[in-house]
């Protein structure tokens, strides 16, 4: 995550009103398979899009990072296998020179260098960014940042197909970076707006970028339908945790409790009920307890 320094919601606002960046669809043909999917891409414009100056010139891996103090302030470097050096503000910039493995790496040295030092300036926004990236889906670290989703206003929504990432601005200069196959705790009503905004890809390319576009589409499409689908808990172990008069407490194997009516004492009436009130959600028989 990083907030874009300078930049304040009412002036990202009204940038966003005075010229906004012409775009061009994904041609799609009759019968495409993936035409429902390619709907919610679209190429950026030429503004947007990388310069050939700063496409890869080599395949050297990434060997090291560090915060080089200038005359103006740090500033992140990465250093390659070859001994050259790329100089960096912003993890976005570099997102399209560097390797998923490349990425990792990076990730490494600034998590050791943070390890007994704590982070400030231009170091804290890519160990923020870097945290998010890496360890969001594993550990739901960084979690503060997935809060208020509901009021995320979207400035863009980009895939950088080298790094595997694609990377979500907000108007209010928020910006989240997460790798293409990797879940994170993105709201459905936020991944609908992502969808109906459209992701966008460099002009022109038709290859593996495209591809992965799509395959990133269907990937967050998943995730909908996957959260509208009842939840099917494992009943292949369960056990009765309390049993009263009435109620009993069962849990079941993946660790789901459910209060229900006592089968032993309760009336066929009040049995019928257990079915009918696990599928109501805001009572407290049937749910987890």
């Amino acid at each position: 995550m990083a907030e874009e320094a300078g930049a304040t919601p009412s002036q990202n606002v009204s940038q966003e009103e005075v010229a906004a960046p012409s775009h061009s669809t994904i041609p799609i043909e009759d019968g495409d398979p993936e035409a429902e999917h390619k709907m919610c891409i679209k190429y950026a414009s030429d503004a947007d899009s990388a310069s050939d100056d700063d496409t890869p010139v080599n395949f050297y891996d990434v060997v090291d990072w560090e915060l080089l103090p200038t005359g103006l302030g740090s500033i992140n470097v990465f250093y390659r296998k070859d001994n050259s050096r790329k100089c960096f503000t912003s993890l976005r910039e570099i997102l399209h020179l560097v390797t998923r493995a490349d990425l990792m790496t990076i990730y490494g040295r600034v998590m050791t260098f943070y390890q007994d030092k704590k982070a400030a300036g231009i170091g804290l926004v890519l160990w923020g960014d870097l945290k998010v990236l890496m360890d969001s889906p594993e550990v739901n670290d960084g979690s503060d940042v997935w809060k208020n989703q509901q009021t995320w206003k979207i400035q863009s929504w980009k895939l950088y197909s080298y790094s595997g990432v694609h990377v979500l601005e907000t108007v209010s200069g928020l910006v989240v970076h997460m790798f293409v196959d990797k879940k994170y705790p993105l709201s459905v009503n936020l991944i609908e707006r992502m969808l109906d905004h459209q992701l966008e890809i460099c002009h022109g390319t038709m290859g593996n970028e495209l591809t992965t576009a799509v395959q990133l589409i269907a990937f967050l499409k998943k995730q909908i339908s996957d959260s509208r689908r009842p939840k099917v808990h494992d009943c292949s172990c369960f056990d009765f945790l309390v049993a009263d008069s009435k109620f009993m407490k069962v849990a079941f194997g993946d660790g789901f409790k459910m209060l229900l009516f006592n089968p032993l004492v309760c009336s066929t009436k009040d049995l019928s009920r257990n079915l009918k009130l696990t599928t109501v959600s805001n009572s407290s028989l049937g749910e987890d307890c």
